[in-house]
């Protein structure tokens, strides 16, 4: 098991997701503990209150404070997210928009160009 720090970053988020013994409500409850610390857990978007991928890509980029179509892209059932533009957009936005892409209900999701920053 990954020992995760008080306020997790989105490696540790995304580490703990690919450790095996962590298991998916524990990844949830690290996003849910990283939005929380900024303010950022009540009004998080979700397809549950947006409705559609397209609604829902565009306030999850909003509620990180990244600009819509910057780094999520609605690829017909999926969201692709593109690592590289969010990597550059800097660590608090990338750990943002990770946890509350693991909190949104989405079922797919791709991840492409890059890798997830170690810190």
């Amino acid at each position: 098991m990954i020992d995760m720090p008080a306020e997790p970053t989105a490696y540790h988020i995304e580490a703990a997701a690919l450790d095996q013994t962590s298991s998916v409500e524990q990844v949830k409850e690290r996003a849910r503990s990283y939005l929380r610390a900024r303010g950022l857990l009540e009004g998080a978007p979700s397809i549950a209150n947006k409705g559609s991928l397209n609604a829902l890509a565009v306030a999850m980029e909003q509620h990180c404070d990244l600009t819509p179509g910057s780094v999520i892209q609605v690829q017909g059932d999926t969201l692709s997210t593109d690592l590289g533009r969010l990597k550059n957009a800097g660590q608090d936005k990338f750990t943002c928009l990770m946890s509350v892409l693991w909190l949104s209900g989405v079922a797919k999701l791709n991840f492409v160009g890059g890798e997830i920053p170690n810190e």
